[in-house]
């Protein structure tokens, strides 16, 4: 007979059960929130498209895509790739329609606002990648040639917005770590929206 302190068979595969369980509906939530993200970005993008010259729509949906990596930033304190590559995609695609239609933009801009947000992070992850994550480098590469598209200057003053008010709340929260890619986003959107205000 079975020994009373030996595991019985039925008792592991109802265990492995709950596991297998639990990741499948990771998984699924995941891909639920990555849809319903994909059409809350759409609808803001439609939102923004209707200001400023082609450029200036394609640099406020890019960064509009970039909002749900932020919600997700703040509660796992990780940027999913997934979003970074759609909000990539969208910039792709309407820097795409823009030279279509003949308006070539400013690359040198988008250039200049690549290496102006995400070289110091870049140089802070490679000197210290449990502060800054991989994420962070790859959000700050399409968020600085999104602004850059317009004026690379916004790169620089997105940045520097964002890291002072990460080092603001991390200061008076007393928080030994904080997710630093929503600040980016807050600091993107913020400049982006006074942009076309002005």
């Amino acid at each position: 007979g079975q020994r009373l302190d030996e595991p019985s068979r039925e008792g592991e595969v109802f265990m492995a059960q709950p596991r297998s369980a639990t990741a499948m509906a990771a998984n699924v939530s995941g891909f639920g929130l990555f849809r319903a993200g994909q059409r809350n970005v759409c609808a803001l993008a439609a939102a923004v498209l209707a200001f400023g010259d082609t450029w200036q729509r394609a640099a406020a949906a890019t960064v509009a895509a970039t909002l749900p990596a932020a919600v997700v930033d703040i509660r796992e304190h990780r940027l999913p790739d997934r979003w970074v590559a759609f909000a990539a995609g969208v910039l792709a695609a309407t820097a795409w329609m823009a030279w279509v239609f003949g308006e070539f933009g400013d690359v040198s801009g988008m250039l200049l606002g690549v290496a102006a947000m995400a070289g110091p992070i870049l140089l802070l992850h490679l000197v210290s990648p449990a502060s800054m994550g991989f994420g962070d480098v790859k959000a700050a590469v399409v968020l600085g040639a999104a602004v850059g598209s317009v004026d690379w200057k916004l790169a620089v003053a997105g940045l520097t917005l964002a890291a002072g008010l990460a080092a603001t709340i991390g200061i008076f929260g007393r928080m030994r770590t904080i997710p630093f890619g929503p600040f980016l986003v807050i600091g993107s959107v913020s400049l982006k929206f006074t942009d076309v205000a002005g």
